[in-house]
């Protein structure tokens, strides 16, 4: 269980990355995958993101 505590928090840190850059490049992600909601994905991979701190915290503080 002690591995999967780390694994959770980067886990986490790389998807609010990967979601910051998609809305640093949004117009970009645009012209090359027409027809996806850029935005609606990154705000879903925050999303889990926040859900991955959650569960790291909750995990680590027991």
């Amino acid at each position: 269980m002690s591995v999967l505590i780390p694994i959770l928090f980067w886990s986490g840190f790389l998807l609010l990355v990967d979601a910051s850059l998609a809305l640093i490049f949004e117009e970009r992600w645009k012209k090359i995958a027409k027809g996806i909601n850029i935005r609606l994905m990154a705000v879903i991979e925050a999303g889990v993101a926040f859900l991955l701190f959650a569960l790291h915290y909750i995990l680590s503080c027991r």
